[in-house]
């Protein structure tokens, strides 16, 4: 992929947790604001599969951008993907709109989020908006916000764990060659350990 700039918006008493999880990842960067308000050219909207923007932070970016998001996200939903935008999928759409000119859309649920912390959808969401910019280089998208605590703590899931999750998601596209999964146990493991909520100490 071309280099990129990810910027993960999270509350201040994380920052330096998030902060520390990404050190080895110098185009990602936090900040303490609203994602709204946020310089991107793309905002991640973690939403369920039927393209609702029904509470919470999809209402907020409904609101403030127009409920014509919806009607594109459920159009597109229905034309490509057979009424379902799974978990791990992603579709991209111009705001019309100076700021943020594109949202992303991807499900974290299908539909509500109670044991989302015993899952792996954060990861996988953040997969799909990662694999959704590669094969859509064409927008010129060269900034990309993920909102941490301001969407993402649903379900039971911490900031470690979200963070965690985004972080592998990312990794896990943003690299120079396919990735190949060569031992199945190994994927097993690291699926165990991205569910962990908390920071292991010594």
């Amino acid at each position: 992929m071309e280099p990129m700039k990810i910027i993960v918006c999270v509350a201040p008493d994380s920052e330096e947790l998030v902060r520390y999880l990404f050190r080895e990842h110098p185009y990602v960067e936090t900040a303490v604001e609203d994602p709204l308000s946020v310089p991107c050219d793309a905002l991640v909207v973690p939403h369920n599969s039927f393209g609702f923007f029904d509470n919470g932070f999809r209402l907020r970016v409904a609101d403030a951008l127009g409920f014509g998001l919806q009607d594109e996200l459920q159009r597109r939903i229905a034309g490509a993907h057979d009424g379902e935008l799974l978990v791990g999928e992603a579709e991209i759409l111009p705001t019309g709109r100076p700021a943020p000119p594109y949202v992303i859309a991807a499900p974290i649920a299908r539909a509500g989020t109670a044991q989302l912390s015993a899952t792996v959808n954060i990861y996988l969401a953040a997969r799909g908006v990662m694999l959704a910019l590669k094969r859509n280089p064409s927008l010129g998208i060269g900034t990309v916000a993920f909102p941490l605590e301001h969407a993402l703590l649903e379900g039971g899931v911490t900031a470690y764990a979200a963070a965690r999750q985004i972080r592998y998601g990312v990794r896990a596209v943003y690299r120079e060659r396919p990735r190949r999964v060569a031992n199945l146990s190994k994927a097993i493991r690291r699926e165990k350990d991205l569910k962990r909520l908390h920071k292991e100490t010594d």
